[in-house]
């Protein structure tokens, strides 16, 4: 079972970057992202509770896997979740803002989602205060 864990956070944290290709169409990176992304999490968590706990390489390696996971895939999350937002009707006065992110936005939003996995991984949440 700790291998599947392991394929599935292997497949959380490589899912996003597989389907934000140019290659497929617009639905699947915007929805089919964050669906594979919640579910491969899932699976992860099912087959992680029955299994015992790890200890050397795959505890590294359930490290680095949920650090990635964590990292890559908030990226869809938080597109989805502005395109429910911006259905809403109390949106605000435009509901269209320009298109296209902030300059450095993408950036900022990984380095930030990856040093919260980093600080709760390594059991100092105070450390999110800091981010």
């Amino acid at each position: 079972m700790t291998a599947v864990a392991l394929l599935a956070l292997g497949v959380a944290a490589l899912a996003p970057l597989v389907l934000a290709t140019q290659r497929v169409p617009r639905w699947v990176s915007q929805w089919a992202a964050p669906l594979v992304g919640l579910a491969a999490l899932a699976v992860a968590a099912v087959a992680g509770s029955a299994t015992t706990p790890v200890k050397g390489f795959a505890l590294g390696a359930t490290l680095v896997l949920c650090a990635a996971a964590a990292t890559t895939g908030g990226a869809p999350m938080v597109l989805a979740a502005f395109r429910i937002a911006r259905r809403q009707p109390d949106s605000g006065d435009d509901p269209r803002p320009e298109a296209g992110p902030l300059r450095g936005g993408r950036v900022i939003g990984l380095l930030e989602r990856a040093a919260v996995a980093a600080a709760i991984l390594a059991g100092w949440p105070e450390g999110i205060a800091v981010v």
